[in-house]
């Protein structure tokens, strides 16, 4: 099947260099008409019904219609596997290169994809009021923003709408979605931010660039560890090179990320500009490779990630725990926001709320460092005892102090970058903890995120749920080697290769990092 797919998508990269222009011409793009993309004899056929929603609570305001193709076979007996396409209406319009009903009809009927129920979605548009006005169109807010809000929208909105007159799969193994230009990150950020709701994406000239942070996927797809997920990608070398970056190379920077961090990617290339031609054309075959072997689990492997086969262990992922079995910081802070710190004769304390750092001698008064983060909340200290690390609520640094030998905090400085959501309304940095090799580990609300001593960060763990704020970590357990982390008001833990180094621990000479 694999050989087959390969030979057929070569053939059409091939017609497509065919028929293309000189790089950045205008191209002349001409493609075959697939035979699933045409009604067949014999081939039962489903039937797509237009639906509108305007009660959007997650973008207010908004109107939209959407569509929704069920399958012949579904009779409501089983639930439906599920497939969301953005820019809707142009993969169910009559006569539309996608012919998105005649290709499921045929492939739903030969077995090679379940009965799916698709469900395709037009932007939002927050109407003017009037003819002398213009309409707010929310296409690329919602599209191309690098936030969890669109897979809120799908997840909590569309999805339960709906669920409403039909049975849909709550297997995200068996939910897909899809789209083309801002339409395919969209796909993409759905699946990456809610793997527990989707698990195959479909892109074809995907918009991976910056119009709204999209370039910063690659680099978190290197940095997480590898989320459950089945990708196809399509892009042609034509495709756009303007103010926002170069469809082109993002695309591959894609698909080179994605490989280096073990995903199960495949690419089809072409020489053609930014449309749907391409994509359209090799669609029914790209749905054969999404959909193949989909009654098997989609599962990852971390053991051969080059940064996380030092640091998981293969099998070991997070589990609820009690708060009892959680170290004694995590328990002093469930009830209170900030942090507090000994280090010897001083102890330092965190107030995010007040945005204060204090610093303490035992019978002395306490006094406040200055510069410090705009809402100090995590500290952590080095295994040697020499720098205090600061927590910024609000801010995308973790700050760095030296010790001096009467425990005054000197030489501040935002030193370690943090990754955070790009569009994040609320950035959250809070509880923090270090290993015995100088490792700084931090609860944010993209996961947990791992630093090597110059402040880089090198891998982010996944959260262990989707809802609830990162709120705290510390390592605990007999060898200090599980973590424990706060999510909302729950405690979770999970075992790792690294060893943690708490301020009681004796003082220890950490290794050199590289530079």
């Amino acid at each position: 099947m694999a050989r087959q797919l390969a030979s057929r998508f070569s053939v059409l990269v091939l017609l497509a260099a065919v028929s293309a222009a000189p790089l950045c011409a205008q191209v002349a793009e001409s493609y075959p008409v697939h035979p699933d993309a045409v009604a067949q004899d014999g081939v039962p056929r489903g039937e797509v019904t237009a639906y509108t929603w305007n009660n959007s609570q997650v973008y207010p305001g908004t109107h939209r219609d959407y569509f929704v193709y069920v399958p012949s076979q579904y009779d409501g007996t089983e639930p439906a596997a599920v497939m969301v396409f953005q820019d809707g209406q142009k993969y169910v319009r009559k006569n539309s290169t996608w012919a998105l009903p005649n290709v499921f009809d045929n492939l739903i009927h030969r077995g090679e994809m379940p009965a799916t129920i698709a469900i395709c979605i037009n932007p939002g548009v927050v109407p003017g009021g009037d003819a002398e006005s213009q309409d707010r169109f929310n296409r690329s807010f919602e599209y191309d923003s690098v936030s969890d809000r669109y897979a809120r929208f799908v997840v909590d909105e569309i999805l339960p709408a709906v669920g409403k007159d039909y049975r849909l799969t709550d297997d995200p193994n068996l939910r897909a979605i899809g789209g083309s230009s801002s339409g395919a990150i969209a796909a993409f950020g759905v699946a990456w931010h809610r793997p527990d709701q989707f698990r195959r994406v479909f892109s074809t000239v995907g918009t991976y660039v910056g119009l709204r942070g999209g370039h910063n996927y690659p680099t978190m797809i290197r940095k997480t560890e590898p989320k459950p997920l089945k990708i196809f990608l399509q892009d042609g070398s034509n495709d756009l090179n303007i103010y926002a970056g170069d469809w082109w190379n993002a695309n591959r920077t894609m698909l080179s990320a994605l490989q280096w961090a073990g995903y199960d990617v495949q690419s089809v290339w072409g020489e053609g500009g930014h449309n749907g031609k391409h994509g359209s054309a090799i669609f029914p075959d790209a749905m054969k490779w999404l959909w193949a072997d989909w009654q098997m689990p989609i599962t990852t492997d971390t053991t051969s990630h080059p940064e996380l086969k030092d640091i998981t262990i293969a099998g070991e992922g997070w589990r609820s725990v009690s708060i009892d079995e959680a170290p004694e910081s995590i328990r002093q802070n469930m009830d209170r926001r900030g942090d507090e710190i000994r280090v010897g004769d001083f102890r330092y304390q965190a107030d995010p709320q007040n945005g204060t750092l204090t610093q303490f001698v035992d019978g002395g008064s306490g006094a406040s460092v200055r510069p410090c983060p705009s809402r100090p909340a995590g500290l952590a200290v080095t295994p040697d005892r020499r720098f205090l690390l600061v927590t910024d609520a609000g801010g995308r640094y973790v700050w760095s102090y030296r010790i001096d030998p009467d425990g005054k905090l000197v030489d501040g400085q935002p030193y370690s970058f943090l990754h955070q959501a790009v569009d994040a309304t609320d950035p959250v940095a809070a509880g923090a903890a270090m290993t015995r090799e100088g490792r700084l580990v931090v609860a944010t609300e993209l996961g947990v995120q791992i630093f090597d001593q110059p402040g880089r960060v090198h891998a982010i763990l996944n959260r262990p749920v989707a809802e609830g704020r990162m709120r705290d970590c510390a390592f605990g357990g007999e060898d200090m080697q599980t973590l424990f982390v706060v999510c909302g008001n729950d405690v979770f833990a999970r075992d790792l290769q690294l060893v943690g180094h708490d301020d009681s621990s004796q003082p220890v000479k950490p290794p050199k990092p590289r530079l």
